[in-house]
């Protein structure tokens, strides 16, 4: 199922990913924390976040 994919971003918590995303190499863990119940200020902080990482990820991947 992963074979065709060069890498797998994963945002979720580990102890709900399963065992064959857990142990391919091919799958990076975003530790990013949930935005569930937080301030409209916190969520906003969490995008910019995930914007950087995700600009990172194509800078360093030359995409």
């Amino acid at each position: 199922m992963v074979e065709k994919y060069d890498k797998i971003i994963v945002m979720a918590e580990k102890e709900t990913i399963p065992e064959f995303l857990l142990n391919n190499t091919k799958t990076i863990f975003w530790d990013l924390e949930d935005p569930k119940d937080k301030s409209d200020q916190e969520y906003e902080k969490l995008i910019k976040a995930l914007k950087k990482r995700i600009k990172e990820f194509i800078t360093e991947n030359n995409l």
